[in-house]
């Protein structure tokens, strides 16, 4: 079964890719997804013919095997592994008006991790019906860049979040945005202000008792 996707995220995920995006014909969720442990696809998995990746606004052709259900997330379907995928066009900036999640977020707030907002959801208040995926719009989001020493590591790393607002809930989340990610940590710790930001926020896959919100891609007209 062969679909065509608007890709809205080409995030990190482990040391592999976590794609999403838009079915072009009916606008819903899509995640292409592997048999792996954590269904993260690698680079080979989801090149084009030519070798070059996926990114964000690329119409892309995909072969898939199946829908599978896998708990919050019913967005997924696997890939076939084997078949490269084929860009077919690209949208604009400005398409992504057309493609907008107009309401609240769905999930569960008032958990959140020490220094983040609303950040995750406890397994228990997951809900499949949510999906674990949505484009929203927000006027302002700050990037914050951090440095952190995390335990058993005498190393300090330097991370990167996403600060916003949307609707009446603030929300500060990691950014697993790849492009942004590169942009701003190597410009050091600090915050920056974005103006005009489409985000994808994906509801990331079990880890211990939570799941935790992520900006899988930040877009802005610039």
């Amino acid at each position: 079964m062969n679909r065509t996707i608007i890709c809205l995220a080409n995030s990190r995920k482990k040391a592999a890719h976590c794609v999403a995006g838009k079915d072009a014909e009916s606008n819903c969720w899509i995640r292409p997804v592997s048999h792996r442990t954590s269904h993260e696809i690698t680079k080979d998995q989801c090149k084009y013919s030519d070798g070059r990746m996926p990114q964000p606004f690329d119409i892309i052709h995909i072969p898939f095997k199946e829908l599978t259900v896998h708990g919050h997330q019913p967005e997924n379907m696997f890939i076939e592994e084997t078949l490269c995928w084929e860009k077919v066009g690209s949208i604009q900036y400005s398409d992504l008006q057309n493609l907008l999640d107009e309401e609240p977020l769905p999930w569960a707030n008032n958990h959140s991790t020490n220094g983040k907002s609303n950040d995750r959801v406890p397994v228990k208040l997951l809900r499949p019906e949510h999906g674990s995926l949505r484009l929203i719009f927000v006027d302002t989001v700050m990037l914050k860049v951090e440095s952190r020493t995390f335990p058993g590591s005498a190393m300090e790393k330097k991370i990167l979040r996403a600060d916003f607002q949307h609707y009446v809930t603030h929300y500060c989340i990691d950014v697993t945005d790849p492009v942004i990610e590169k942009r701003y940590l190597q410009i050091g710790t600090g915050e920056f202000t974005l103006v005009n930001a489409y985000l994808c926020i994906s509801l990331g896959e079990v880890f211990g008792p939570f799941a935790y919100k992520l900006a899988a891609g930040i877009f802005t007209g610039e």
